[in-house]
């Protein structure tokens, strides 16, 4: 046996005992609790980035009932600006979409005591530019929808794949299918909980999310582009 080798030959022992007094895996109940709250702030976050998607394309459900029933076109002959019109719509649904993940966020850190981290300014900074980012696609999105009926069947199909493969529902590095992958780089979702897990899990500041946030903000405002775009065109043809 390897102790009765030991009590023979000196250096065994004194192998045995330099591996006990230095082991080259440590476990602590310190950074098993570390672990877990990362996991719960990763459930958190991904299931609130999920939820709003809903919350914000619905709101924009108006402005397919105001084309649809010809209120849309008589707005454009009165003296409101069309750029009014487009910014009273999207404001709405951005205020909707942002106090929504401020209160989620409020109320786990000061009511559930979750531990988010000395940069809460950041998280709600983040926030707002993943609501911007979410609002114009959901403005892209009804551009090319005719009827209500239509949006509340494309947007659960819409807020699950995105959840999916941008890693809401589970960490992105357990995803190897390099497809998803490559679709996961083009979704808002995926930046935002990136950005969100890097402030609140790792402490990082502004300048190790500023590439998440120009990707936000860059998606927001070309999907805004667009969905004006195909608004307008579809209201002249």
């Amino acid at each position: 046996r390897l102790e009765d080798a030991a009590q023979e030959v000196p250096e065994i022992r004194e192998l045995m005992d330099s591996a006990l007094s230095d082991p080259a895996l440590q476990l602590s109940a310190a950074s098993l609790q570390g672990k877990g709250e990362a996991d719960k702030l990763q459930l958190l976050f991904g299931m609130t980035l999920f939820f709003v998607i809903y919350t914000i394309m619905f709101s924009l459900v108006r402005i397919v009932d105001e084309k649809r029933t010809g209120t849309w076109n008589r707005m454009i002959l009165s003296p409101v600006r069309k750029w009014q019109m487009y910014l009273g719509h999207l404001s709405f649904s951005f205020l909707i979409g942002f106090s929504q993940i401020a209160l989620i966020f409020l109320l786990f850190r000061y009511a559930f005591g979750f531990e988010m981290g000395d940069r809460f300014w950041l998280l709600l900074a983040i926030a707002a530019c993943y609501t911007f980012s979410i609002v114009a696609l959901g403005l892209m999105i009804i551009s090319l929808i005719a009827k209500p009926q239509q949006l509340s069947a494309v947007i659960p199909i819409v807020a699950t794949g995105m959840a999916m493969v941008g890693g809401a529902f589970w960490p992105i590095e357990l995803v190897t299918n390099e497809i998803l992958l490559t679709v996961s780089k083009v979704l808002p979702i995926t930046y935002g909980l990136e950005a969100l897990t890097s402030v609140a899990v790792y402490g990082n500041g502004l300048q190790s999310v500023a590439k998440p946030l120009v990707m936000l903000l860059g998606f927001g405002g070309l999907c805004t582009a667009i969905g004006i775009r195909l608004l307008e065109w579809r209201s002249v043809s």
